[in-house]
């Protein structure tokens, strides 16, 4: 049986329960509680969501693919974000089709708009940011000085992908390896690949997931990622509803 990441799961629970009004905290003055802003259909075992993504458990196809000879992001900030940068070709995800992404210091890249945001929540959800694929959201304690992201596109024709690196080291000497992660983005198939290859240690709370531009659609894992791990987001095959995004 998958074993669940339950205090992500319960932190991600209170956040998105304070975020849309079902829950509040004790305040001086009463207030009436905002409706949400979407419905929010929640299913820890869900392995697809309504517009037709699914995830699977790849592991067993663990394959680390080096960015570090590509180009080289660095963060003035330990909460930072960069971009645009291009892919070289056009993503389709979800509805629309990207050519270029943000990226920031908590695991997170963005399609849309530049987001600095460290403090998780479930997915999908219809508050900003949306538009994302995250293979470790969360408060990474990304040291500026110490932690880059890497992206480079490799392979050609049906093989070709681009890869977003992120590279954590635990000091300056830059000698010993905290967190190295990465993702992997197919055009011709619309497949994000996720992979793990260093993980001491995790954040308190995080999402694995990823969102459509509306925060309608979307598909979280809540499963715990490990070493050698590899997590695929499968886009169906067939979507009439595709439009050209930015």
């Amino acid at each position: 049986m998958k074993k669940l990441n339950l205090r992500t799961i319960f932190a991600a629970l209170l956040a998105t329960a304070l975020m849309t009004g079902s829950l509040s905290l004790p305040q001086a003055a009463t207030h009436a509680a905002p409706a949400p802003s979407a419905p929010l259909a929640l299913d820890a075992l869900a392995s697809a969501d309504l517009y037709g993504y699914e995830y699977a458990d790849e592991s067993g196809s663990y394959l680390w693919e080096d960015a570090n000879g590509g180009a080289k992001i660095e963060f003035s900030n330990t909460i930072s974000a960069m971009g645009p940068y291009n892919f070289g070709f056009g993503f389709k995800f979800y509805e629309s089709i990207f050519y270029s992404f943000y990226v920031n210091t908590s695991g997170l890249i963005t399609f849309a708009e530049k987001d600095t945001s460290y403090a998780n929540r479930l997915i999908p959800l219809t508050p900003k940011p949306n538009a994302i694929v995250a293979p470790l959201w969360g408060m990474l304690n990304f040291p500026a000085r110490y932690g880059f992201v890497y992206y480079q596109t490799q392979g050609s024709g049906a093989d070709q992908h681009a890869i977003i690196e992120w590279e954590i080291f635990t000091d300056q000497s830059m000698t010993t390896m905290k967190t190295n992660f990465e993702v992997l983005l197919y055009p011709a198939t619309g497949k994000i690949v996720f992979q793990y290859k260093r993980l001491t240690t995790l954040p308190f709370t995080y999402s694995v997931g990823i969102e459509d531009a509306d925060g309608v659609n979307g598909l979280q894992y809540f499963g715990i990622p490990a070493e050698n791990g590899r997590i695929a987001f499968l886009r169906p095959s067939q979507r009439s509803r595709v439009q050209a995004g930015s």
